[in-house]
């Protein structure tokens, strides 16, 4: 079973059928009888810590105190199922399964139900199916008739996962990142692309607890954000949205500038239209009419262009449930009486997170009543043309899984659409994702290639070469016993391939794509053996620093200027190697990207033999900035084997990625132009390090030699810009991205204990100092915690300013002293 903090629909369904999982006692005496490296207090505390998050539904806190007792003994069946539930609640629930099938039915009475679950969310459902029937025939006449309704959904998803699950859709989905998503759930985004921003809505506290707490603990928000050329800036609240219970996003009208917001508590409320402004909310005002009638809280609305006004609410007198309605608009915020849009849209159970396209043709909603993969999905119907509404179409696998998949909502790119999904691999609980079309067209290329005459198998060097950009993409030697030569290409393109064999004539075929993706394009040769060939062979080189280059080579005959021959070098190698038919007289033009072209003329008198090499070194054209030097063990001066990220300040674009030498430590980077750059140095047992690099307009090559502070105990080091309001413990949005690197950190280093200490300048009291630093070393220590650090790795503490790093007598030396130090304590 999934947790699904937006809808609850499936806690819902489980509480109309009037059970919730069972807590199965975990006896202690079973759990110590085996257990290696824990006394028994500490088991004790660890299982009262988790049954005491499990009973309170913080599922991910429970999980990570029984995994702890799960390591020392693997085998208790009750631990075992809560494990499970855990699981399958806190983001985690492709996991589940292994832990349920150590457990059994004797344990908990649902334990069926839940083995179906997560053989569900494992796109298991076949089994899922299996599980459920168990489940429904262990139960007595009057529950079996309670569970009716679910148990025909759950079949319906079962038959129709195991149908769909494999035709996996050209999508990706990706993550809008730690910018926008939180530890809470996010969703229901919307665009206004007049002014690059989105709108979404976040059920994260404007200042984080000092305790875990239920990730549905606290009322919605509104929140705003940059979104330019695909990238989401820090988000901020909407603060100019009164509101005293909840404030989300229910949809947005472009035309008339209009956000819609549902301002309510958490069952009934209203939805209000906020003016949008030069790209700024103003406040909003309540919509009269037939479509604000206490409607629940998650009430969404989407505007067409002709004042159809489509939504979402549990009113009387639809199909069951939430249901999809539609009105007109007929003044400023004044609606017509709703219609229900039918049996073809809504059933029984509930439909959510309506959007209708500007033309009023193409309908997307969320539903958890129609065959899906499980939870809510998302569905497309279109309108026919006498005004009804084609039976709805699930938009398939990836943008539907077996959890909830709800608020889809195309941009203004038409490649790219917002959806909100609580799928493994999120930041929390509902996370906002980008669905972004892949356009690509895979497909391979194959062939044999065989001598003309006799039908012999040729070993031969194919060479695919990408017509448009004159560049060699990839090479390939068919086999020696059966002659075929294979490619794996992403997409179709102006190809052609070069197929060479020594003592053969080269040909080279422009290849026809395919229309269809994973096509298999087939194409054999037949080679015609040449009566005086002679080869040519060498390698093409930079002049500077002898790397090898891939370059376009063309031969021309001297007295006609016509091409002859064009190869081309490997990019790894930089060898190429050309057989002609015969000696002539030729120039050879030598070219690469970024680099000057060499014209090199050849006479048929110099060739002797029936082979020669002719290398080349080519010139620059074009200014490289360099970044090199050596990573070492700041103590042992011993290599390291870092990696490195560079990017732009204020983008967060990656630029490059490179890796220093695993023998010698050294790196080098080239740039193409003198910054600035960030650069961020991470190796395995060590401190992160963020850099700036700024290079000077009259020097293209910086010597920068790092010294890394491994993890050691008692090893301490500054993490830089993690930001505070003025004299609040408050993290500032900016601080998330530091905070990020620091538990990426944690997590690839899973033994290291740490303390968070907080540090003050000497403004104000040594009381008020001390104390100030210690929330704000707790707060950071609460963020790595809702990122999933283990409790027990964190320790925290505040200093004041009894350890100052510069003076306080100067600004400077204050702004230096106000900081959060982490140090290694195990």
């Amino acid at each position: 079973m999934k947790r699904f903090l937006l809808t609850l629909s499936l806690l819902m369904l489980i509480c109309a059928f009037g059970f919730s999982q069972s807590n199965p006692s975990i006896n202690i005496e079973h759990l110590t009888a085996e257990s290696e490296g824990l006394n028994t207090k500490e088991l004790r505390d660890l299982l009262k810590e988790g049954d005491s998050y499990y009973r309170k539904e913080i599922y991910d806190r429970a999980y990570r105190a029984y995994k702890r007792l799960y390591d020392v003994n693997s085998t208790l069946p009750e631990l075992n199922y809560k494990l499970g539930v855990s699981a399958l609640f806190s983001n985690r629930q492709h996991g589940a399964l292994s832990y349920f099938l150590k457990s059994s039915a004797d344990v908990a009475k649902d334990y069926f139900y839940f083995l179906g679950k997560a053989y569900q969310a494992n796109l298991k459902y076949l089994d899922a199916r299996d599980a459920y029937v168990e489940y429904y025939n262990s139960l007595g006449k009057w529950r079996q008739r309670r569970f009716q309704q679910e148990f025909d959904q759950l079949i319906s998803e079962c038959t129709f996962g195991y149908r769909a699950a494999n035709d996996s859709l050209p999508f990706f989905i990706i993550n809008m990142g730690p910018t926008i998503n939180t530890y809470y759930d996010e969703y229901a985004a919307v665009e206004y692309p007049d002014h690059n921003k989105i709108f979404f809505t976040t059920r994260s506290p404007d200042r984080l607890p000092t305790k875990p707490v239920h990730r549905a603990t606290y009322s919605e928000r509104v929140m705003e954000a940059g979104y330019e050329n695909g990238e989401f800036s820090e988000a901020n609240e909407v603060s100019r949205l009164f509101s005293r219970g909840h404030a989300s996003v229910a949809g947005i009208n472009q035309n008339d500038d209009l956000l819609y917001v549902y301002n309510g508590r958490r069952r009934f409320g209203h939805v209000q239209a906020a003016r949008i402004r030069n790209g700024e909310v103003r406040r909003s005002s309540r919509i009269k009419g037939g479509i604000d009638r206490k409607a629940f809280k998650k009430t969404s609305v989407s505007v067409t262009n002709n004042g159809e006004v489509f939504f979402v609410s549990d009113r009387p007198g639809g199909e069951g449930g939430k249901d999809i309605w539609v009105a007109q608009i007929k003044s400023s915020n004044r609606f017509s009486r709703p219609e229900n849009l039918g049996s073809a849209i809504n059933t029984p159970l509930d439909e959510e997170a309506v959007y209708v396209t500007p033309d009023g043709r193409t309908l997307y909603f969320a539903s958890n009543g129609h065959a899906g993969f499980g939870g809510f999905d998302i569905y497309k119907s279109k309108r026919e043309a006498d005004g009804t509404w084609s039976e709805p179409v699930n938009l398939g696998y990836p943008i539907n899984t077996p959890g909830d998949d709800m608020f889809y909502y195309p941009t203004s790119d038409p490649l790219v659409a917002f959806i909100a999904s609580d799928r493994p691999g999120g930041f929390g609980g509902m996370d906002l994702y980008k669905v972004v079309t892949d356009t690509r067209i895979p497909f391979t290329l194959w062939g044999e290639v065989t001598d003309v005459d006799n039908g012999e198998i040729l070993s031969a060097r194919t060479t695919l070469i990408d017509l448009n950009s004159n560049q060699a993409v990839n090479v390939a030697i068919s086999d020696s016993l059966s002659g075929e030569y294979y490619f794996e290409l992403e997409d179709v393109g102006n190809f052609a391939l070069q197929v060479d064999v020594p003592g053969y004539r080269t040909v080279i075929d422009t290849l026809e794509m395919p229309d269809e993706r994973h096509a298999s394009l087939r194409r054999d040769y037949q080679l015609e053996k040449l009566l005086h060939p002679y080869t040519l062979w060498g390698n093409i080189t930079d002049r500077a620093n002898q790397r090898p280059l891939q370059a376009e080579i063309i031969f021309r005959s001297t007295e006609t200027d016509s091409i002859l021959y064009r190869v081309y070098s490997d990019a790894n190698s930089g060898f190429y190697s050309v057989t002609f038919e015969d000696k002539l007289n030729m120039s050879m033009n030598v070219s690469a990207m970024d680099y000057f072209s060499r014209n090199i003329p050849l006479q048929a008198n110099e060739m002797t033999g029936e082979q020669g090499e002719r290398s080349f070194e080519l010139v620059r054209s074009r200014t490289i900035y360099t970044v090199t030097g050596l990573v070492r063990d700041e103590q042992s001066r011993n290599p390291v084997t870092a990696r490195f990220r560079i990017s732009r300040p204020g983008v967060g674009e990656r630029v490059i990625s490179s890796r220093a030498d695993t023998v010698t430590g050294r790196y080098e980077i080239q740039l193409d132009d003198v910054g600035p750059f960030l650069m961020e140095i991470n190796a395995d047992g060590y401190f992160y390090i963020n850099t700036s690099l700024q290079f000077h307009p009259d020097s293209t090559l910086m010597v920068r030699n790092i010294d890394m502070q491994n993890m050691t105990t008692g090893a301490r080091v500054i993490v830089e810009n993690i930001l505070f309001t003025t004299g609040q413990a408050t993290l500032r949005s900016e601080s998330y991205s530091e905070l990020n690197k620091l538990v990426r950190l944690l997590q690839e280093n899973p033994s290291v204990r740490i303390e968070v200490a907080g540090h003050t300048d000497n403004v104000g009291s040594a009381a008020l100092n001390r104390r100030l630093s210690r929330d704000r070393a707790l707060a950071v220590k609460n963020y790595l915690e809702t990122q999933g650090i283990a409790p027990g790795r964190i320790e925290s503490q505040g200093y004041g300013f009894d350890r100052p790093i510069e003076s306080n007598l100067t600004e400077e030396g204050r702004a230096a002293n106000r900081r959060v130090e982490i140090e290694i304590i195990e």
